[in-house]
């Protein structure tokens, strides 16, 4: 019973910020990935049997689960809550080097967003036909490539892209300059959809690159480049050519 009323409250406040974020601004989530969503509403216990599942059962459906909620974090109320569930994720990903490798395939999803003769790949078809999406073409391959490095790092706390790629350019010395231009290449990036938000008046996800100046398409391509070297380090390191 007191599980029930718990969960009732915090679901009631779920939706109420939920509410109160969407008409500030911010989208509902089309795939339902709120704290409104009945299904993330879970005791410590369900959140680390929940990990435990996706990690021993890593179909395409329980990786695209670990993208989101291995992000997660803090924000109020005792913080041991969440140091409990890392300390529990990062017990049972050791020795399951085969998750791991199936979290790296799936950051090679989205290769640098370049055509042959280095145009940018576009929407090809729908609502945003011929604009170029800088968050699923650019973004998130840096962001999931740092996050499948920073947990094969055991590295917790840190849930932000860029700090990630700082952190493991101190861990690996060898690959510093690398990590470093993902780093900023992920700074710039997200500076640019901010820009394009502002000037269009929506998240600034799509854009149409031939509005770009010359200098403003030339510093977004030099961001691919670190997206390319992240994706053929993963491939080498998790031996992706063998994971079918």
């Amino acid at each position: 019973e007191a599980y029930q009323s718990t969960k009732a409250y915090f679901l009631e406040l779920a939706g109420r910020v939920t509410r109160l974020l969407n008409e500030v601004g911010y989208d509902y989530c089309p795939g339902d990935m709120m704290a409104s969503n009945p299904s993330w509403c879970l005791s410590l216990d369900e959140w680390k049997a929940q990990f435990s599942k996706w990690i021993f059962e890593p179909s395409p459906k329980a990786v695209m689960y670990c993208t989101i909620f291995f992000d997660y974090r803090p924000i109020y109320g005792p913080k041991e809550l969440s140091a409990q569930l890392t300390e529990h994720i990062f017990k049972i990903i050791e020795g399951q080097a085969i998750f791991l490798g199936f979290l790296a395939k799936d950051a090679l999803q989205n290769p640098p967003p370049l055509t042959f003769f280095r145009n940018f790949v576009v929407e090809s078809s729908g609502e945003h036909k011929d604009e170029f999406d800088i968050k699923a073409r650019a973004m998130m391959p840096l962001a999931d490539a740092a996050r499948v490095l920073i947990l094969d790092a055991k590295v917790g706390k840190i849930n932000n892209t860029f700090r990630r790629f700082e952190k493991l350019s101190e861990l690996e010395p060898l690959n510093k300059e690398l990590y470093q231009q993902a780093a900023d290449a992920y700074e710039i990036l997200m500076r640019y959809r901010a820009l394009q938000g502002l000037k269009n008046k929506n998240s600034g996800r799509y854009f149409n690159p031939s509005e770009l100046s010359k200098m403003e398409r030339v510093n977004l391509r030099n961001c691919f480049q670190p997206i390319k070297e992240l994706q053929t380090l993963l491939s080498l390191r998790y031996q992706l050519a063998y994971l079918r």
